[in-house]
């Protein structure tokens, strides 16, 4: 019987996780505090705005970690290049948060959905 050691998941790669987890909450936050702001809940709006913030903050850390990720644990460059794309898209997604170019804004909402959890089960699928 063979036996094959595992190696300990980098530490780079558990911040990766984390932040891309974090980030998918993020997300899931937006969507329901969306469906408040499309049906008019009172403090909807608001909540939604301070979610756009979060989300920033969220996903800025993930481009953070899935650079670290790459650089000293020898991961792909793939979800760095990728969390990068989703990054900048939020403030795209702020900037067409109006009446008029929702259009624009709940596809683009689909597309960041779609590549933050193409992050997130990235990278849980990577080898240790």
């Amino acid at each position: 019987m063979t036996t094959t050691a595992r190696r300990a998941v980098p530490a780079t790669t558990w911040a990766l996780r984390a932040t891309a987890a974090l980030s998918a909450l993020g997300v899931l936050y937006q969507g329901v505090t969306a469906s408040g702001v499309v049906n008019s809940v009172s403090g909807a709006y608001g909540s939604h705005q301070t979610g756009a913030i979060l989300l920033h903050v969220l996903t800025g850390l993930m481009v953070v970690a899935a650079a670290l990720d790459w650089r000293l644990s020898g991961g792909t460059l793939a979800p760095a290049v990728l969390s990068s794309v989703v990054f900048a898209s939020t403030f795209v997604e702020a900037t067409l948060g109006a009446d008029t170019t929702l259009w624009v804004h709940v596809p683009l909402a689909m597309l960041i959905t779609a590549a933050t959890v193409v992050v997130l089960v990235g990278a849980w699928r990577r080898p240790a």
